[in-house]
């Protein structure tokens, strides 16, 4: 094969890549496979967090004892009260949407999903609507850009509150382990206070005297305060450790 024949056939192959290219774009739009990615791609985020927030506030570390469905687990959130109604009806309507467009074929463009998803659709508009309000904008475009500009809002809404939530579990698991620590020390100190006055007390007769000066009462006053002080942050650090 000569250069010329070669400089043909590398050309063919390139327009050939390129006609598939078309060819596979045309498929994936007629499938509705873009709009498929963004809702999976979505949901690799969602679902692993919401998991991860049953978990820790079930203060369970084998993920394997929580075999629950997406939906199972918003509806367990909310009958706990860890997400309110309106985070669940969020949540809730991200659900279908994955479901429906990555289990399912059914639909192709998200005006054929909200045309049979009245409360979905009615979630989004007010998302969309308080989006123009806070940009001051009007938007431009098709209907289904719209409501894919809608949609990506929704997911936004669903991040955000994933977030909210294991800020708000993991503030409330720490509040309560804080709690705990204290308590425990309080409890150690008490039990064990003794030693440290017992020490500054060996101190006190192994340097009697018949009188003592102002300074030096004050002096050992001060050390045995000081004594207890050493001893009980020794006591909470050790217990921050077992609790931790």
């Amino acid at each position: 094969m000569n250069k010329a024949e070669k400089a043909a056939e590398l050309l063919r192959i390139i327009e050939s890549a390129k006609t598939k290219n078309v060819e596979m774009e045309k498929v994936r739009e007629e499938d509705g496979m873009r709009i498929r990615m963004h809702v999976l791609h979505a949901s690799l985020y969602t679902e692993p967090k919401v998991h991860k927030i049953l978990m820790e506030f079930l203060g369970v570390e084998n993920e394997r004892l929580i075999d629950l469905t997406f939906d199972r687990q918003i509806k367990f959130l909310q009958g706990i009260g860890v997400v309110t109604k309106e985070d669940s009806d969020f949540l809730d309507a991200f659900r279908l949407i994955r479901n429906k467009f990555i289990h399912h074929l059914e639909f192709k463009t998200y005006e054929q999903f909200y045309a049979k998803h009245a409360g979905q659709l009615e979630l989004i508009t007010k998302l969309i609507n308080a989006e123009k309000k806070r940009l001051d904008i009007k938007l431009r475009g098709t209907r289904e850009q719209e409501l894919e500009f809608g949609t990506r809002l929704l997911f936004d809404k669903v991040t955000s509150i994933c977030n909210d939530l294991d800020d708000a579990v993991m503030s409330r698991f720490n509040r309560d382990l804080i709690k705990e620590v204290y308590q425990k020390t309080g409890q150690r100190f008490q039990k064990e206070a003794g030693k440290p006055f017992n020490i500054a007390m060996d101190r006190i007769k192994n340097g009697v005297k018949e009188t003592y000066s102002k300074e030096e009462v004050i002096a050992t006053i001060q050390g045995t305060f000081t004594e207890v002080g050493e001893f009980y942050n020794r006591i909470f650090e050790e217990v921050k450790g077992e609790v931790f």
